[in-house]
C-alpha cells in the first residue's frame, strides 16, 4: 500500500510511519512537529488506531503547510489613519454569536474502517 505525504495536492511518497515528505515537513512550526511525534505510537499506521490527540495534532501541521503555501491569506489591512482603519479593530471587537453545534458521542467501540481518516 502507497502512503502519500498529508499536505493538500502532494503527491510525494513517504514512508507509512511519516506524515508527510521532506519539503512539507519543513513548513511545519517546530512545536507542531514536537507534537506530532509526542502523539505517535509506534505502530499506529498499521493497526489503523491513532489516538484523537495525534489526529488533532496532523490536522494543525497539514494546516500550517496550507497557510505557509499561499493558502489562506489575511485580509488586506487598511492604511493607518483612514477610517476604514479605525473602524477596523471596533468591528472585531463585536461578540460573534456561537454557532449551534451539537457534537456526537464517540462510539464505544471502534468500527471496521475506522482509523487514519486522511489515508
Amino acid at each position: 500500500m502507497k502512503h502519500l505525504c498529508h499536505a493538500y495536492g502532494c503527491n510525494a511518497h513517504v514512508p507509512p510511519k511519516m506524515l508527510m515528505c521532506l519539503k512539507h515537513w519543513r513548513m511545519v512550526d517546530p512545536r507542531i512537529q514536537r507534537l506530532v511525534w509526542s502523539t505517535y505510537f509506534n505502530g499506529q499506521e498499521i493497526r489503523k488506531d491513532p489516538t484523537k490527540a495525534y489526529i488533532l495534532v496532523q490536522r494543525s501541521a497539514v494546516w500550517c503547510v496550507f497557510v505557509a503555501e499561499g493558502g489562506c491569506k489575511w485580509p488586506d489591512v487598511p492604511e493607518v489613519g483612514t477610517e476604514a482603519y479605525l473602524i477596523g479593530p471596533a468591528a472585531l471587537a463585536a461578540p460573534v454569536p456561537a454557532p449551534n453545534i451539537t457534537i456526537p458521542a464517540a462510539p464505544a467501540q471502534r468500527l471496521p474502517g475506522d482509523g487514519d481518516p486522511l489515508a
